[in-house]
């Protein structure tokens, strides 16, 4: 049946083709309809009288449907294999490099062209002046640098005390980073004002930005809150001031190089392609930008490589001091193939700057910024964590006297409570992950009914759990106190007896209850569990 409709449809198409059917002009003159219909028709029964045209026309529509059904089956293997997939990748990108160099080349043409036909006083009165706003800018934040040191070398001093409780050295160690932190960035903030005013007031028209000094300021701005990053991780402003767990040598080294890597691609991007892309042509701005990413990227490989041995070793030493065997096994894996996750990385980011540079860049960019602040942020948390709640519990000596097994069992709560700790930690920073690399919005399911939904069934159960550990923690102790005969009366073999029977009874009255609120908590029916506990119950008692 689906043939023979193919075959009417065809033959009907290669009527109109043919002008059997004057479909153009039924559509111009509805009143002559008739008349050409019929005209159609006796020329129709003329051909089908005709035995030569007939079999023409049967040959015919027999083709037309070989080709139709050889379409249909194109059709339905559209899906390309791997291979075609792969072809076809590989010709995007050498037709996108192509592209870019033939592209490149004629911008070069233009803006040589242009640049002599412009009027060299005008020329060189511009760039004088830009010059000088960039010297006041830099030599401004030199000096305001140099007058936030003596903040810096006292808030290091301040890191460095030692006196009093933990706590209270971890917490002023804390405050100050975060004053080192806010220094830096009161120091940019001020040395890009210096430019802004100079730029408004001093330069060009009075009031009036022009495009280059606005490019240059914002571009000053993010490339130097960048290294004030930079400069807080790897604590360039005092030794007690470091965040990372790492050397002098080391935080030296490595951000001497991200910071010229920041210098390069920040102002490279920022100020050098927006000032071509407006002044020159936006092909060659592009080709610029091409230039800028390539030679940035072989460079990072290029460290990559180098310092793959001494990575290897310093991951390597850092899994042996985990407590964790997921860890261990982690860091060892990641101690190994480290580089060759580093290189593809570096890779992709090369690739889609050439095919897709308005889409694919920004969104790796962004997403390898956001990682790389929730691995930061993460292991920090977790340090800190690690040499807080790793303090021993201490009561005093009356108390202890009193209650002899207590500070043992507040200390074996430590453990488990780090443990889980880390993995709250390790959840959140794979979310925050996930969130940037894929379409799943982190926001947007916090917000939603499934979200809040989930983390507060999360919350109940955590407050549950917290306060049965209480109420355990106080009977415990309380017979404790019953059965120490050095807090008061010895007690008798009966009251000993039964101390202990109920110490039992609650721990196992304080799992049961505990773990129906729970399983009601998360949305299990416990009334089949209730019930059954109820007939076990009465077995039991008969």
């Amino acid at each position: 049946m689906t043939h023979l409709l193919m075959a009417c449809r065809t033959f009907a198409f290669a009527l109109v083709l043919a002008g059997l059917f004057p479909s153009s002009a039924l559509a111009a003159d509805p009143a002559g309809q008739t008349a050409s219909s019929e005209a159609g028709h006796q020329r129709l029964a003329d051909l089908l009288e005709d035995d030569a045209a007939r079999a023409a026309l049967i040959e015919q529509l027999r083709k037309l449907g070989d080709d139709a059904g050889a379409d249909a089956l194109a059709a339905e293997s559209s899906d390309p294999s791997i291979a075609a997939r792969v072809a076809d990748f590989s010709q995007r990108v050498a037709q996108g490099t192509v592209r870019e160099t033939r592209n490149a080349v004629e911008s070069v043409g233009d803006a040589w062209s242009r640049l002599l036909s412009a009027d060299p006083q005008a020329l060189a009165w511009l760039v004088g002046e830009f010059a000088v706003l960039v010297a006041v800018t830099l030599l401004a934040f030199r000096l305001l640098s140099i007058g936030a040191g003596f903040i810096f070398r006292a808030l290091d001093r301040s890191a460095a005390a030692s006196g009093g409780p933990s706590a209270i050295v971890w917490v002023r160690r804390g405050l100050a980073i975060a004053g080192t932190a806010l220094a830096d960035l009161a120091t940019i903030a001020l040395a890009g004002a210096a430019g802004y005013a100079v730029a408004l007031f001093l330069l060009g028209t009075a009031g009036e930005l022009r495009p280059q000094e606005s490019l240059f300021l914002n571009a000053f701005l993010v490339v130097e809150a960048l290294r004030a990053v930079l400069r807080l991780v790897f604590s360039r402003h005092g030794e007690h001031l470091r965040v990372l767990p790492a050397g002098s040598e080391e935080t030296a080294y490595w951000y001497a190089w991200a910071s010229r890597m920041v210098f390069f691609i920040g102002y490279g991007l920022l100020l050098v392609v927006p000032l071509i892309n407006h002044f020159v042509t936006a092909e060659l701005g592009r080709a610029v930008a091409i230039v800028i990413m390539i030679t940035a990227l072989l460079r990072a490989a290029v460290i990559v490589m180098q310092n793959r041995v001494r990575t290897r070793a310093a991951l390597e030493a850092l899994g042996e001091r985990m407590a964790s065997p997921f860890a261990r096994v982690s860091l060892a894996i990641g101690a190994r193939i480290w580089h060759v996750v580093a290189i593809i990385y570096l890779a992709a980011i090369l690739v889609t700057s050439i095919l897709y540079p308005e889409e694919a860049l920004p969104f790796m960019l962004a997403a390898s910024g956001q990682t790389i602040v929730a691995v930061v942020v993460g292991i920090a948390l977790a340090a800190l964590l690690t040499q807080v709640i790793l303090r021993r519990i201490r009561i005093g000596d009356e108390l202890r006297a009193k209650f002899p097994l207590l500070e043992a069992r507040l200390n074996a709560y430590v453990p488990t409570a780090l443990k889980l700790a880390r993995f709250l930690i390790l959840a959140v920073v794979l979310a925050f992950i996930v969130d940037a690399w894929t379409p799943f919005d982190l926001g947007a399911w916090v917000a939603s009914d499934a979200g809040a939904g989930l983390i507060g069934r999360l919350i109940s159960v955590a407050l549950i759990v917290v306060l049965a550990l209480l109420v355990w923690l106080v009977i415990a102790s309380w017979i404790e106190f019953r059965l120490n005969p050095d807090a008061g009366a010895a007690p008798n073999p009966r009251a000993r007896t039964l101390l202990t029977i109920f110490r039992n009874a609650v721990a196992i009255a304080l799992v049961v209850v505990t773990s129906m609120v729970v399983l009601a908590e998360i949305g299990i029916n416990i009334a089949p569990l209730l019930a059954g506990a109820g007939v076990l119950g009465l077995a039991i008692g008969f």
